[in-house]
This record gives structure tokens, C-alpha cells and sequence, in this order.
């Protein structure tokens, strides 16, 4: 299976869902730069955001842990997924932009700090390169199922989810399968696209029931 086949199984049941949660992530980045006094730089597209709010629903993951908040927009998305499934989002960065409402947890600090105050992590998202800590604190933290995200996979050595992606195999000991962001976007047949430069990571066991 892979990525396009993996995103069209699962994406039907939640399609209006995702158009409903995208459209709340999108004000909330165009709000938090205009509080903010800047132009819109870029962040986690909307593609990347559907698709993380896609494998949080259908999974059913009730713990994220995000590390690499910025504005937020990548954390909303996800926070509008988490609720759904009776859960949370801790969420944080070395830059504080206080752009997050209260109901989602931001930790002013880098993710090797941070983690120690998550729950039992079933869903990580990295848009920020972990170093050895990081990702050792992290298989403390999670669960024997959790699932793994990275943005900015560009198939180049050097890309920051590249890195991310070679240091979660080579440290983070789980048995699964890698989904890289080969020919995404990926269209629906409802127009809606899915995924830009996000890799994920789901245990076999997970993958067993899709």
C-alpha cells in the first residue's frame, strides 16, 4: 500500500470533517499574522493540515504531542481532531508567539524539554528537527502504537523533515511503515487534496485494519 492508497481509504468518512477543520486552521493563521503586524509567511500548508487531522480522526488518537508550534496553524488543526476523539494537544517551541487559545497547552520550550510533560503520546508531529534526547524522551512518553509525523520531507538529504525522518529509523524503535509525500498532493473525488510534504510513520498493527 502506499501513500495515495493509504489517504483514499481512510479519507471518505471524514471528508466534510476535514473541509470543516482546514477552513478553522486557515483563519486561525491569517489572524495570529495580523495580530502579529507581519505578512503571511509560510506554514503548514492546508494540504498537510488535512491530511494530520485525517490519520488523528482515523486512527483515533487521544495524546499529540507537536514540536515546532509557530503560529499554531498545524496545532488547531489538530486540536479540531483531538476533540472529536476525546483527547489533547501539547504543543512547543523555542519562540513564543502567544498565538494559541488557552484549551491547547503550549510549552515555551524546545521538544526535549517539553515532552516530559506529555501524556502517553499515541500521534507526534515534528516541524522541528529532534535531536537523540527528543526522540529517546519520546519512545519513553508513547505508546507501543504511536503514530509519527514530520513536515518538509523534500526527498533531499539535508531537508529538515529528510533528517527527522533518518533519525526517527535509525533511533526510534517501532515496527511500522514509512508514507513519504511521493506525487502529493494528493486529489479526492471531491477535490478535495491531501498531503504536500508531510511523512508519516503507523505501526503495523494499525495498518493491519485499514
Amino acid at each position: 500500500m502506499d501513500t495515495k492508497d493509504l489517504i483514499e481509504r481512510i479519507y471518505p468518512p471524514y471528508a466534510d470533517e476535514i473541509r470543516e477543520a482546514v477552513a478553522v486552521a486557515d483563519c486561525h493563521c491569517r489572524e495570529a499574522f495580523a495580530r502579529l503586524g507581519r505578512q503571511p509567511e509560510e506554514t503548514t500548508s492546508l494540504e498537510d493540515c488535512a491530511l494530520l487531522y485525517l490519520l488523528i480522526r482515523h486512527f483515533g488518537c487521544r495524546n499529540v504531542f507537536e514540536s515546532g508550534t509557530f503560529v499554531g496553524t498545524s496545532a488547531i488543526v489538530m486540536d479540531e481532531a483531538v476533540k472529536k476523539n476525546g483527547g489533547h494537544v501539547l504543543t512547543c517551541d523555542v519562540a513564543d508567539n502567544r498565538a494559541l487559545p488557552k484549551r491547547i497547552k503550549f510549552v515555551h520550550a524546545p521538544g526535549h524539554q517539553a515532552i516530559k510533560l506529555a501524556n502517553k503520546v499515541d500521534f507526534a508531529f515534528f516541524d522541528w528537527t529532534p535531536n537523540l534526547r527528543a526522540i529517546v524522551r519520546l519512545w519513553l512518553k508513547s505508546s507501543r502504537h504511536v503514530i509519527l509525523a514530520t513536515h518538509d520531507f523534500c526527498f533531499l538529504y539535508t531537508g529538515k523533515g529528510d533528517v527527522t525522518v533518518r533519525r526517527l529509523r535509525e533511533f526510534f524503535d517501532r515496527r511500522g511503515h514509512w508514507f513519504l509525500p511521493e506525487g502529493a498532493p494528493y486529489t479526492m473525488p471531491d477535490s478535495m487534496q491531501i498531503n504536500k510534504c508531510t511523512a508519516f510513520f503507523v505501526p503495523h498493527r494499525l495498518l493491519a485494519a485499514v
